[in-house]
């Protein structure tokens, strides 16, 4: 047991670094691929000499040291987001602070966020992405015209299946609680299914910073996170205020969180693929 515990080295961003062991005089390579022979030697020890009359016994473990890689690995996350008075916009930021905020403390996530007509130039930038957040403002009902332009562009990734795996993501906004925004998410949703995405949600209870708010029938106010009680996506109800007071705190809070949870579940799915 102590002869092989040295042999697991500290993790390094450097490739090709050396790691020291435990045994200050032992130094252990790493590799950033294929295998290694790491020898280990036993002095003395009573486990193995009874049947080595007393001789250094050589222990050759085959190690590979991969894993490296995966958890160096670092993540991508694009927010693709239509609006049209500022509403979304305001949302789509806060769901870029959400990740940010995960980059800012460990390194290993890049966050961008861009507007669907940047996308429409440059869908073939999208692949690179590990994870791919949709927001738009609910019209009518239904998700918005510049949105809808740019899912049907993309369409044609659904052919080549070049988004299959990525996370996926959505968050919409609109004039009222309701507004039938379920709608747009399910919409959103639906489309990120049929790219053979993986689709994250809130995973938020209602009311989540203030649940004693849902004993009352007035209900959470403004400033409560998840205030709508959406499980699919952060939903935003801004009615007929302009931005940027509009949408509210609470409502700006939820879409932060979400950034939060879509960057640290697209970091497990890198550092288990790649």
């Amino acid at each position: 047991d102590s002869c092989l515990a040295p042999l697991i080295p500290s993790l390094s961003p450097t490739r090709g670094e050396r790691s020291k062991t435990k045994n200050e005089n032992d130094f252990l390579p790493l590799s950033t691929r294929g295998r290694e022979v790491a020898e280990c030697r036993s002095e003395g020890s009573p486990k193995f000499n009874k049947s080595n009359n007393n001789k250094a016994l050589k222990i050759y473990l085959i190690v590979d040291w991969d894993f490296k890689i995966n958890i160096m690995a670092k993540a991508k996350v694009t927010i693709v987001y239509h609006s049209k008075y500022g509403h979304t916009k305001l949302q789509a930021e806060a769901v870029h602070r959400g990740i940010e905020k995960i980059a800012a403390g460990i390194e290993e996530i890049e966050a961008e966020l861009i507007t669907t007509a940047e996308a429409i130039e440059n869908l073939d930038k999208l692949d690179s992405s590990d994870a791919i957040i949709f927001g738009c403002p609910t019209y009518m009902g239904n998700i918005s015209a510049g949105m809808k332009e740019f899912i049907e562009v993309a369409a044609k990734k659904w052919f080549t299946q070049s988004w299959k795996d990525k996370i996926a993501g959505a968050f919409t906004n609109s004039s009222s609680f309701s507004g039938d925004k379920l709608n747009t998410l399910n919409g959103l949703m639906i489309n990120a299914m049929q790219h053979g995405m993986i689709y994250v949600g809130t995973g938020m209870l209602p009311a989540a910073s203030d649940p004693n708010s849902m004993n009352t029938l007035n209900g959470p106010g403004p400033e409560v996170q998840n205030r709508v009680g959406s499980s699919v996506g952060p939903m935003a109800a801004s009615f007929q205020v302009k931005p940027p007071d509009a949408p509210p705190k609470g409502d700006i809070e939820t879409a932060e969180l979400y950034g939060k949870r879509v960057a640290e579940l697209t970091l497990q799915f890198v550092r288990g693929r790649k």
